[in-house]
């Protein structure tokens, strides 16, 4: 299995980079949107770290011949965390604000960053 400090690295790790990399997304979003998507590209950059934090947290729980499974709940709690913010953000009419943009864009970085970690994660429990 995969030891606490390593899972603290590796979560740390995580949330560094998704934050450098919500803010070069915000940053991109305030040229085209205007200063208004400031706080919805914060809440869609918040909302995939959550996302990946929970995702990668319970793929750690899963060690041996279920890591894979383990990997895939991880998947499912990440993508199902983004869904519901879409969901919601339509319901609440916020089409057109910036959000559902910066949440695709925040989602494909921490699919990226996620999937790195998973791997780098799923090795080195089947090393040990």
């Amino acid at each position: 299995p995969v030891s606490p400090v390593r899972t603290y690295r590796y979560v740390a790790g995580l949330i560094l980079g998704q934050v450098v990399a919500g803010g070069a997304i915000g940053a991109v979003a305030v040229r085209f949107f205007g200063d208004a998507v400031i706080p919805y590209a914060a809440a869609a950059a918040v909302v995939c770290i959550f996302g990946s934090i929970c995702g990668l947290l319970l793929s750690v729980r899963f060690t041996g011949p279920q890591s894979v499974i383990g990997m895939l709940l991880g998947l499912s709690v990440r993508m199902g965390v983004a869904m519901v913010a879409m969901v919601v953000a339509a319901g609440q009419q916020r089409f057109g604000t910036g959000f559902p943009e910066c949440l695709v864009a925040n989602y494909l970085i921490s699919l990226v960053f996620d999937t790195l970690l998973a791997v780098r994660m799923l090795k080195q429990a089947t090393r040990t």
